[in-house]
Order: structure tokens, then sequence, then C-alpha cells
């Protein structure tokens, strides 16, 4: 259930790219860096393209929770390497385990089990894209990643 305004705008934002034809991917990476706003180039927008559908293979993790992951690197990420790694390792753990809950699975093929580019996928799909948004906002929020959002 949608609670804020802020929850409004990232689920109509990754629901419109979804239908705008971005994968799960790309269309919760977009939102956020349209929604938050967050500083990314259309050069950095382009990384997300190779991770929908489970990287493109239904066996990888779904797309939705791995655009969620840049998002969270783009929030908390390192710039340099002498930083210490284990915060943004820790909160993509505990993200990739918040949305598995949700979800129940993480792999795009356990969640999607339809035949790809079917109706039926495609609606799948675009409900946990749309929901992953909303999910990815209150995990940011809890953890006061982003002040003023």
């Amino acid at each position: 259930m949608i609670q804020t305004e802020k929850e409004k705008a990232l689920y109509e934002a990754a629901s419109r790219n979804y239908k705008a034809g971005y994968n799960c991917a790309e269309s919760v990476f977009r939102a956020f860096c349209e929604e938050l706003p967050l500083d990314v180039s259309a050069d950095a927008l382009r990384t997300a393209a190779g991770f929908g559908g489970g990287i493109y293979s239904k066996e990888g993790p779904c797309g939705a929770a791995t655009g969620g992951v840049m998002v969270l690197g783009i929030l908390a990420g390192r710039t340099d390497p002498a930083q210490d790694k284990k915060p943004m390792k820790e909160l993509a753990k505990d993200y990739v385990a918040q949305f598995t809950e949700k979800f129940g699975a993480l792999s795009c093929g356990c969640l999607n089990k339809y035949e790809p580019n079917t109706p039926e996928q495609k609606e799948n799909c675009h409900a946990i894209t749309a929901q992953a948004a909303v999910l990815l906002m209150r995990f940011i929020e809890d953890r006061a990643l982003r002040t003023g959002i």
C-alpha cells in the first residue's frame, strides 16, 4: 500500500517507464533518477539496460532489485578504493533480503514463470517493478540515506 506522495510518485514513474518500454532495472533506476532527483548522466542511465529480465537469462536476479541496488550505490557507494566497502555491502544485502521477503524470491525466473513477452509476463513484471520502487523508497527513508526527499 502506498503511504506517501513520494512513494506514489516513484510507483507511477517506475510504472510509466516500464510501459514506455524500459526494462525492469531501467524503470526503477530511471524513476529514482527522475524523482529524487539524482544527478546521473545519460551514460550512467544506460548502465541499467543490461540488468533486465534476470540479466537477460531469467536465471539471474530480478532487474527491479538490481536497479534498486544501483540506486543504493549512487546514494551510499564508494568514490575512493580507500573507503570501507562494508557499509554498501550491508545495504545491498539488507535491501535484497527485504525484496526477497516481499516478493518471495530474487530470481527473475522464480518471480515470473510466464513465457517471455506474453501479456501475463509483462503485467507481472510491471507490477513487481512498480512495487519494488515503493519498497526501495521505504528502505532509503528507513536508513536516512538521503535527507530532504
